[in-house]
């Protein structure tokens, strides 16, 4: 919402972009939506019940071989 990624597109993608190869993927699949998502910043997330069920099983996989791709 903030035009930040419109902004590193229309810049070339700027090497101080971290995770530069994520944001990416993330614009391909966001292309692919038939309306547009809004993403908004969450503090304490690391408190909530989805985040901690998320990180454990991210823990659990890690490792693992032969795993799919996310996206």
């Amino acid at each position: 919402t903030k035009g930040w990624l419109a902004r590193w597109k229309s810049k070339g993608w700027p090497q101080k972009i971290k995770h530069t190869d994520l944001w990416r993927k993330l614009d391909a699949v966001l292309q692919t939506l038939p309306q547009p998502i809004a993403f908004r910043h969450a503090r304490d997330v690391r408190h909530s019940p989805d985040f901690q069920l998320a990180q454990k099983l991210a823990k659990e996989m890690s490792g693992k071989a032969n795993l799919p791709d996310d996206l």
